[in-house]
């Protein structure tokens, strides 16, 4: 009868026999996605039995299994799904992940378990719940990076390119140094967008520089591994290609995000060219989404890539582009109205025509009807801004600043002027 008894139940029996090489043979014939509630419970008992027994206090693969089930739980407990799988909180799952990790690679170091690794921090990092200051936030994406960056060594050094493993530690690698290239400040964001001022990334020149070239090697892996063209000459083609893990629309829109970045933050010699590259593989992105939205084809039924286009032709200046893109992609994506307005009033700020810019954003401040993408805090940002740049004063500044963004502020009120403007 025991052929017929669940993994649960075989579980429990064995856990009182203290039979862990029958968990073990029990627990790998169940899939990961499987070891859920009541087995996943199970499976931490088993594992905590086998590093409890004289001799196998550092078992590879009971250290293995506890970092895996505390890595599962803590990475669904923050997806979109926001699903538990253990009882404990999500905190103490991050926090062991990390312990048994660091204990795993004191032993060795296997690709798999440095990707997960560099995952929960990468993760923790976005956790809105975790309260880590920015520089320790920093430290761990940058702690991230390098375990990424060391997963994708290993498996390139085993000869395993062509690997899951391996198209997922070079993407993650992508998302987690990009993120490097942020003010983490929707201010300076403004000011860097809008104002020729030189603004520094937290961190060394140098260190970003090298970020990037490795993001380069990185995304061009992926694209390589999912047999997409650098130059796109059939579009049909690509649009209804098929790939194993990154979809074609993602891995061209982490492209033009990378050159898109390379552009605003000189990290390469050429920024005409990077600027040129990333309008290409932003347009690519599009291009792929927008015909197959059009064809009713499966898509991740977001419009960054689009929104990301448009605010480079404003970072570009090239206002004849972003309003010849707006009319082709508008009537089948409708860009949201806030989107719009945030667009018109940053090329009224552009063409210094802060009056009439001033009178767009009161009207919508007015309604109080506060939409994602220009939110209350954006709009009391963009405000200050238009309000420094006409007084010629910060003294009126209603948003909660920090000294550097501040100084910011005040030297873009140093090279206003004096001219009437309201104040709601």
């Amino acid at each position: 009868m025991e052929s017929f008894a669940s993994p649960e139940q075989r579980l429990q029996s064995l856990l009182l026999k203290k039979d862990w090489e029958g968990c073990l043979e029990v627990l790998e014939k169940v899939p990961v996605k499987e070891q859920r509630n009541e087995i996943a419970v199970l499976s931490l008992k088993v594992y905590q039995g086998i590093l409890d027994t004289p001799g196998c206090e550092e078992d590879i693969r009971a250290l293995r299994g506890m970092a895996a089930a505390y890595y599962t739980d803590y990475i669904s407990s923050i997806s979109n799904k926001k699903q538990k799988i253990l009882p404990c909180p999500k905190k103490e799952s991050k926090k062991k992940a990390c312990e048994y990790y660091e204990k795993i690679l004191r032993k060795e170091h296997h690709p798999k378990d440095v990707f997960q690794y560099g995952t929960v921090l990468y993760k923790n990092t976005k956790d809105f719940s975790s309260e880590d200051t920015f520089p320790e936030k920093c430290d761990k994406k940058n702690q991230a990076f390098a375990l990424y960056d060391e997963a994708v060594q290993i498996l390139e050094d085993n000869n395993d390119t062509g690997s899951l493993l391996y198209s997922r530690a070079c993407y993650g690698l992508c998302r987690c140094g990009l993120e490097s290239f942020n003010f983490y400040s929707a201010l300076l964001d403004e000011i860097h967008l809008l104002f020729p001022v030189k603004l520094s990334l937290y961190g060394s020149q140098e260190e970003h520089c090298q970020k990037f070239h490795r993001i380069c090697h990185c995304i061009e892996a992926v694209r390589k591994q999912e047999n997409l063209p650098r130059v796109v000459e059939d579009i049909e083609a690509v649009v209804h290609s098929r790939q194993r893990q990154a979809m074609s629309w993602d891995v061209y829109y982490m492209m033009g995000k990378i050159f898109d970045c390379a552009y605003q933050f000189n990290l390469c010699n050429d920024t005409k060219g990077a600027y040129a590259s990333a309008v290409r593989y932003y347009g690519y992105a599009c291009e792929i989404d927008y015909r197959r939205r059009r064809e009713g084809l499966p898509v991740s039924g977001f419009t960054h890539m689009y929104t990301s286009l448009l605010t480079l032709y404003i970072r570009g200046r090239n206002e004849q582009e972003f309003y010849r893109f707006w009319e082709t992609y508008h009537p089948l994506v409708r860009f949201s109205e806030a989107f719009r307005l945030l667009s018109q009033i940053r090329w009224l700020i552009l063409k210094e025509n802060y009056s009439e810019a001033e009178q767009v954003l009161e009207s919508y401040c007015h309604a109080g009807k506060w939409r994602k993408g220009l939110s209350e805090r954006k709009a009391t940002i963009l405000m200050d801004i238009i309000y420094a740049k006409v007084k010629g004063s910060t003294a009126g500044a209603a948003g909660a600043y920090s000294s550097f963004q501040m100084k910011q502020l005040e030297r873009l009120a140093q090279k206003g002027g004096k001219q009437k403007v309201g104040r709601s």
